[in-house]
């Protein structure tokens, strides 16, 4: 990759710079070795990253908005938790779109726990698809209505933080989707 950008840079070919880079802060995220989880601010940057991505990829048709309190961003989370349901506004909820898109991550505290939510206004699901988004292909394998992503998610989150945390899905169809994470509170390791 270093020598692709250095090449980039030659040819004064900025655009393949900035993908190179955020390609690097992408692989530098995800082969880091500083445990399962990360902080809330770490995993917004990552998003910023696949996001530019994807931007490259589609025109800049995607923003980031993020509405997450300053003593929040410290908050730590199961890695990559994110991504899934932002990859799923990008490629279903705003897929034939034309136009920009918004994809919208909130962070609150709520009884004691985090609260976190990727939002857009996109497509949308029926209800029937709604009812069938964690559920799996015939047989346990393979794709069911809604992939593996966020059932993977979810199957962690209920794993490893216990009763009472949870990944959710609201949607309408024409609407949009809200993917709500249910998480314990620990800031730095603490709850």
């Amino acid at each position: 990759l270093n020598t692709v950008r250095f090449m980039a840079i030659i040819r004064k070919a900025d655009n393949i710079v900035e993908a190179i880079d955020a390609v690097s802060t992408m692989l530098q995220y995800a082969m880091s070795k500083d445990g399962e989880t990360t902080g809330l601010r770490e995993e917004l940057a990552n998003l910023g990253s696949y996001l530019f991505i994807q931007n490259a990829r589609f025109g800049g048709r995607f923003a980031l908005a993020t509405d997450c309190p300053e003593g929040l961003l410290s908050a730590r989370i199961p890695r990559f938790i994110l991504q899934p349901a932002v990859e799923n506004c990008v490629v279903h909820g705003y897929r034939d779109a034309y136009g920009s898109g918004e994809i919208r991550v909130a962070a609150s505290e709520a009884d004691g726990k985090l609260r976190l939510s990727v939002e857009d206004s996109g497509r949308g699901m029926s209800p029937s698809r709604l009812a069938g988004i964690f559920l799996a292909g015939e047989g346990g394998e393979g794709r069911g209505e809604g992939g593996i992503g966020l059932r993977i998610v979810r199957e962690m989150v209920r794993a490893s933080c216990g009763e009472g945390y949870d990944v959710l899905v609201d949607s309408e169809e024409g609407r949009g989707t809200r993917v709500t994470y249910l998480l314990p509170l620990e800031k730095d390791g603490r709850p």
